[in-house]
This record gives C-alpha cells, structure tokens and sequence, in this order.
C-alpha cells in the first residue's frame, strides 16, 4: 500500500511553479502556432491569401506571440520554487525547452536564476536549503 501525505499534496497544488510552467507551455505552442499560421507556403497549401497586408497582419500576430513566449519564459526564473515536485518539474521543462531559448536576446541566466528561485525550498529533513551554497 502507497502512503500518500496529504500535506505534500496539498503543498504540490499551491507551488506557484507549476502555473508559471503552465504558462510559458501554452505561450511556446502559440508562438508555434502562430508560426505555421504566418508561413506564406502553409497559407498557399490551404487556399489562403497572401497578400502582403494580410501576410503583414500574420507577421504581426506572430511577433506578438514570440513576445509572449519570452515573457512566459522569462518569468520561470522568477518564480519561487516551493516544493520538490516543482524542483523537478521545473528541471523537467528547463531539459524540454532550454534549447529553444539558446542565443535570444538578452537571454536569462539559467543556473544563477535557479540558484535564486529554490533558496527558500526545505530539505526533506525540514531544514532550509543554505543560502548562497549547495545543499
């Protein structure tokens, strides 16, 4: 038999992390979207007008949306962890889209923003994670 903590579940669900990764997941498939949705090729194959005012509507639709990419993206670093389920979901996405990001303007710094969103997590044993150092 599993024994389930209701504590740690009830922690889990209010981890801010994973809303924030929620976020920036449907942000990234938007961007996506909006991709596909501008491609002048794509447009063509289904029978779509690529005048240069609608392919400029498109274009502007889809900077929008690389936008709100970065923003989402920016903001997982600045969202405390929590919990340990965050910790892992948070390396989890970091492993998914990180190369997505590599070379972006004023592209964030990975590891010194992890190090700042997991120092108030506990340690199993209840202790607080040391600032500034390795656990």
């Amino acid at each position: 038999m599993i024994h389930v903590d209701p504590a740690a579940v009830a922690a889990h669900r209010h981890d801010p992390i994973f809303a924030a990764i929620e976020r920036h997941r449907l942000a990234h498939y938007g961007f996506g979207e909006a991709i596909t949705a501008s491609d002048p090729a794509a447009i063509r194959a289904r029978g779509g007008a690529t005048s240069p005012s609608a392919l400029a509507i498109l274009d502007g639709k889809r900077d929008e949306a690389d936008a709100a990419d970065e923003r989402a993206w920016r903001e997982i670093f600045t969202v405390q962890v929590t919990t340990f389920g965050g910790l892992v979901a948070l390396l989890h996405h970091l492993d998914t889209y990180l190369r997505s990001y590599e070379g972006m303007d004023d592209e964030p710094e990975v590891f010194a923003a992890l190090a700042v969103v997991v120092q108030g997590l506990a340690l199993p044993d209840g202790s607080a994670t040391p600032q500034g150092g390795a656990a």
